[in-house]
Formats: C-alpha cells, sequence, structure tokens
C-alpha cells in the first residue's frame, strides 16, 4: 500500500501554517518541509505495516515519535506553546490519515491519535 504524499503533505502542512501564525516566508517553509518529512514519515509507516514489517501496535508507536517531533519542531520553529503545537499536529493528521486511510487496512493506525 502506498500513500499519496501530496495529498497528506498538503494539510500537515496548512495545519502546521496556521498554528505559526506569521507572516515570515521563512517559517512557512520550515512548517511546510516538516508536513513533508511528516507525510515521509507516515508512508514509511503505513508501508512497514503493510509488507507485516511491524504490528498494529508497534505502527501506532511508531506514528506516536513521529507525532511528537512533530510537534516539538513546530513548537520551536513557532514558539507557540507545545499544547497549540500538539493540537495542531494531532488535527492535521486526524483530517490527512482519515482521508488517505479511510476504512482500508491502516484505518486502525486513527486509534494512535487522539481525538
Amino acid at each position: 500500500m502506498s500513500l499519496d504524499l501530496p495529498a497528506i503533505a498538503a494539510p500537515l502542512g496548512q495545519a502546521m501554517l496556521a498554528a505559526l501564525k506569521t507572516d515570515s516566508a521563512r517559517l512557512k517553509a520550515l512548517a511546510l518541509a516538516e508536513g513533508e518529512a511528516l507525510a515521509q514519515a507516515l508512508a514509511r509507516i503505513a508501508f512497514l505495516a503493510a509488507s507485516g514489517a511491524v504490528d498494529g501496535e508497534e505502527a501506532k508507536v511508531l506514528l506516536r515519535i513521529q507525532r511528537n517531533a512533530s510537534e516539538a519542531v513546530l513548537a520551536s520553529l513557532a514558539e507557540v506553546s507545545r499544547v497549540s503545537a500538539g493540537r495542531a499536529v494531532v488535527a492535521a493528521l486526524r483530517e490527512a490519515l482519515e482521508h488517505a486511510l479511510g476504512q482500508g487496512p491502516l484505518a486502525p493506525l486513527l486509534k494512535a491519535i487522539p481525538a
């Protein structure tokens, strides 16, 4: 199974931009790059899960690790609270994964993302 990276990266990057609330072109570019990096990590996790290299619980752990890393990056870029950054990343992840995974075999990954 492969994920459509542009379809996932765009909402992730846009949510990160919204959390930044900045006019800085540099920060916007960094937020979009982090969205792309997170999308690539999601694609790797999806591949590992689909190939059986990791089970569902391991995929959830990997997803949480990536989510936490993106929250830290966004918080440091924007000098926003970790809570605000976390909310932005979680909302973007949920939207991107719901769109990409739907009811497919990797849909259980959505359970690793708090509502």
